[in-house]
């Protein structure tokens, strides 16, 4: 393992401090650069005498036009005590010394300026600045370091089968990417910290106002340079000459507004977006597909290099440091989870949904990878769920609206899709409250990976005489014994979560031989929760039922409506496993003949 030593180098064995450890990209580590530069100016006024002498002006009027003085006032302001000492030492070195009439030196000379004093307080400011970037680099090394044992986590615990995930390690891991998503490549507080520490480095002794001037620049340097990676696309994508030439101007002006040097911090920010290019195709990985760890890594070995190069050659270590890493974090390597995530849990929490670190995480991932159906899923699906008496789901989806506000045309359609699927859900609600053998009507979401609704998984069962309306669309009907009678809706090509538990206690309370078979299937969009079980004989599960489901998927795959309405017998002398299923299917608006299946 790599770390940093006292000095904040890389190092290793017995030299690292203990929880140092720095990032590995391909086997190659380096700590955060860390440059410093200081400036100041100093001014005098020189004063000058004429020795006693008779002075006549013999233009009046010229002198006045040229110093707003007649003669007379000229004469009168001028200082003539002014005389010439010559004093010569013992080696015959003369020396000619400016006094008044009473001895007095008169000389002016511009004090020194960089004195004992002054450099004394240039090397402290070095070394805090060099600690403070220590300390900044480590704190930056270790959240990556959380956040990847966090994927890992949530990425072993997803493996398992459902039944057997645990949902405090799913919450934790994802509490812990969502807290650690601020200070990743392109977050709000990585952000501020670059630009505090570029401000320390960039003059050690500024004032405090100068500091926060050059730290607010770099800020806004740092949006900007998200700006134009949202520009990309648009104007050659990443690394075109265009899209380069940007971070040049971008580089440029963040530089000259700091008192830096336009030119070094242009060929600094140009250099990172070629060099993180490049790396992408050698290393066979974009920068979405690294690790935290991996893009610190990258970072730091990118910003080492451009800044090595650039002092060799004479250059302004500090405004090359400045310009490549602000590039480098805010286009290169930013996730789009990580801009998702500030949009999205700040906006909620504005709007006032309080939704769990899993729910959370989930919807910031479907909005940073662009998979429009599963955030409108999700929304719907969140909004039944929050749903109460007082604030009911399309009040619910109007937050959502506020919420995603930021993100424009695509959060309002996703907004705008999620509404109508509440709004056909209320639908089927309302007709099945209508019905005389049903009493109640229950909303409730489908089961996920790691989450399923206690309400229609429950050992204890469904509620007699109850309407059911899933968040797919899918409605269930339960009899005076709480079994479900009737199930119905449209079917998608959308395969849900399976939960294999139920499934195999499904089967186990049936016959010999019996399967936790789908009343939908999951490959036609039915819910893996108990609702949609039941103990089903494998002969029929593997053969006539599963035949009939695959012409059911070759209906949708050629783009046909297909909805189903399945009606359960159970034997008189009661139990939970069925007797009969009774499959009407209606495909393009055409009733298609009935199926019964008995078993």
């Amino acid at each position: 393992m790599v770390g940093t030593n006292q000095q904040g180098q890389a190092a290793t064995g017995g030299t690292a401090i203990p929880g140092t450890t720095l990032g590995s990209l391909k086997g190659f580590s380096a700590s955060m650069p860390s440059t410093q530069s200081a400036s100041d100016q100093s001014s005098s006024t020189t004063v000058s005498g004429v020795s006693s002498a008779t002075i006549n002006i013999t233009d009046n009027t010229a002198q006045t036009a040229l110093t707003g003085k007649n003669a007379n006032t000229t004469l009168a302001t001028l200082n003539q005590d002014v005389q010439t000492n010559l004093t010569t030492d013992a080696q015959g070195n003369t020396t000619y010394t400016a006094v008044d009439s009473q001895g007095n030196n008169t000389a002016h000379q511009l004090d020194v300026l960089y004195t004992d004093e002054v450099k004394a307080n240039i090397q402290a400011g070095f070394e805090i600045t060099q600690a403070f970037t220590q300390q900044v680099g480590t704190f930056l090394n270790n959240r990556a370091a959380e956040a990847d044992a966090a994927q890992r986590a949530l990425d072993n615990e997803l493996k398992k089968p459902e039944n057997e995930r645990n949902p405090t390690v799913l919450e934790n891991a994802a509490q812990t990417l969502l807290d650690n998503q601020t200070w990743a490549m392109g977050g709000t507080g990585r952000i501020a910290l670059t630009a505090i520490t570029a401000a320390f480095s960039g003059n050690v002794t500024g004032s405090a106002n100068q500091l926060i001037q050059d730290a607010t620049i770099h800020y806004i340097q740092s949006l900007g340079a998200q700006q134009i990676k949202d520009l990309a696309e648009s104007i050659g994508g990443e690394g075109s000459p265009a899209h380069t030439a940007l971070h040049a101007v971008l580089g440029c002006a963040g530089a000259a507004a700091t008192g830096g040097d336009c030119g070094t911090a242009a060929l600094a920010a140009s250099s990172g977006v070629v060099i993180n290019k490049l790396l992408d195709g050698i290393e066979g990985a974009t920068a979405a597909e690294l690790t935290a760890e991996e893009k610190e890594a990258r970072r730091n070995l990118i910003a080492t290099l451009v800044t090595g190069v650039t002092a060799a050659t004479g250059g302004n270590a500090t405004v090359a440091n400045t310009a490549v890493t602000i590039e480098t974090e805010n286009n290169a390597l930013p996730a789009a989870l990580v801009i998702a995530t500030a949009v999205v849990a700040g906006a909620l929490q504005a709007a006032d949904i309080s939704l769990t670190a899993w729910d959370t995480y989930q919807l910031t991932q479907a909005l940073a990878t662009g998979d429009d159906d599963k955030a409108q899923e999700l929304i719907a699906s969140l909004a039944i769920g929050l749903a109460t008496e007082a604030v009911p789901g399309n009040k619910i989806i109007q937050r959502f609206g506020d919420a995603l506000k930021p993100l424009g045309k695509m959060g309002e359609e996703i907004v705008q899709a999620a509404e109508q699927i509440v709004a056909r859900n209320q639908a089927i609600a309302d007709t099945l409250l209508k019905r005389t053998d049903i009493n109640d009507v229950k909303q409730v979401t489908t089961g996920t990976k790691g989450s399923w609704e206690k309400a229609i998984n429950s050992k204890q069962g469904l509620e007699p005489n109850t309407g059911y309306v899933l968040d797919n669309g899918h409605s269930y009907v339960t009899d005076a014994a709480g079994r479900v009678k009737e199930v119905g809706g449209e079917l998608t090509l959308t395969t849900a979560a399976r939960n294999t538990y139920q499934q195999c206690a499904t089967g186990k309370c049936g016959d010999v031989g019996d399967e936790g078979g789908h009343l939908i299937a999951s490959s036609l969009g039915g819910a893996g929760d108990k609702i949609n079980l039941v103990p089903q004989a494998a002969s029929l599960n593997r053969g006539p039922w599963a035949n009939m489901e695959a012409e059911l998927r070759e209906a949708l795959a050629a783009g046909k409506e297909v909805k189903v309405k399945i009606d359960v017998g159970y034997p008189a002398g009661g139990g939970v496993r069925p007797s009969e299923f009774v499959v009407s299917t209606v495909i393009d608006g055409k009733a298609m003949p009935r199926r019964i299946f008995n078993q």
